[in-house]
C-alpha cells in the first residue's frame, strides 16, 4: 500500500470478500470470524455459495461481472441493435494472439458448473467462427463454436493446451449443422477436472459433442498465472 510518500507493507487476507489487515509478522489465519452484517438486497451476480445467474443483455451497458481481455480501445460489442442480445463484431484478432480478441468474459466460480448461451450466427468463410470459450490464457483454452468447413456450417470444439498440443490449436470434435438451424445453443459443463461440451438446435435438446475433456489444462498448476478460468463469448473474422 502506498500512502503519500510512505510505503507500508502489511499482510492481507481475504475471507468471503472481507479484507483482514494484520500486523508485523502475524500469520494469515486459515479461518477468521466475519462481521455479522445484513445481506445486501441489491440484485447482482452471486459471490459465493450455489447460485444461478442469467444475463439477457437488456441494458445499454454490460454488467460489471463481464470483462474483456486487455484494454478496449474501440467499440466492438453492444446490446442495443438487437434487444435482449449481445452483439459482437467479429474482428481479425485470435484467442492465441497478443491483440485484443472480440471476447467478453466472466469468471468461473465453481468446480461444478454449467454455462450455456444461445447464438445467431452465419460464418462468411471457412475461417470465420463464433461461440463460447473456457479460457485461461492464449496458450490454454477450449473453444466451442460455429464455423464453416469446405463451405458447410458446422459446430466445432477446439483445444489449445500449451506443449501438450505442440503449441497449436487442435480440433477435438465437430458435427454438421443444417442451413435451417438459425439458433444454435452451446453448453460447457465442468465436473471438477472434467469438462463436457454440448450443442443443440432446439431448446434443451442437447447433443454431447465431447465428454471428459481435460479441464486441468485451464488450471494455474498447468497454465501458470493466477487468474483462473474465464468463460466467455468470442467471435473471429480473419479479414479487417
Amino acid at each position: 500500500y502506498n500512502i503519500g510518500r510512505e510505503t507500508f507493507m502489511l499482510p492481507v487476507a481475504w475471507h468471503e470478500g472481507w479484507p483482514l489487515i494484520l500486523t508485523g509478522t502475524e500469520t494469515v489465519p486459515y479461518v477468521h470470524a466475519v462481521p455479522n452484517l445484513p445481506r445486501d438486497p441489491r440484485p447482482g451476480a452471486g459471490l459465493s455459495g450455489n447460485f444461478t445467474d442469467r444475463d439477457d443483455f437488456d441494458a445499454a451497458d454490460l454488467r460489471p461481472v463481464w470483462v474483456a481481455l486487455r484494454t478496449v480501445r474501440e467499440p466492438w460489442f453492444e446490446t442495443t441493435s438487437h434487444a435482449g442480445w449481445l452483439t459482437l463484431q467479429a474482428r481479425a484478432a485470435t484467442l492465441e494472439g497478443p491483440e485484443q480478441p472480440s471476447l467478453i468474459l466472466r469468471r468461473q466460480q465453481h468446480h461444478e458448473m454449467t454455462a450455456t448461451t444461445a447464438m445467431h450466427y452465419t460464418p462468411l468463410g471457412d475461417s470465420d467462427k463464433a461461440g463460447i470459450a473456457a479460457f485461461h490464457n492464449s496458450a490454454h483454452f477450449y473453444f466451442l463454436g460455429v464455423t464453416q468447413a469446405e463451405g458447410r456450417r458446422i459446430v466445432q470444439l477446439e483445444e489449445r493446451a500449451g506443449d501438450r498440443t505442440g503449441g497449436r490449436t487442435v480440433v477435438l470434435a465437430s458435427a454438421p449443422l443444417e442451413a435451417s438451424d438459425s439458433t444454435v445453443y452451446l453448453r460447457i459443463q465442468a465436473r471438477g477436472p472434467n469438462y463436457d461440451f454440448s450443442y443443440a438446435t432446439r431448446p434443451d435438446a442437447w447433443i454431447l459433442l465431447k465428454a471428459d475433456a481435460d479441464g486441468t489444462i485451464l488450471s494455474t498448476r498447468v497454465a501458470g498465472g493466477f487468474v483462473g478460468t474465464m468463460l466467455g463469448l468470442y467471435a473471429y473474422h480473419p479479414r479487417p
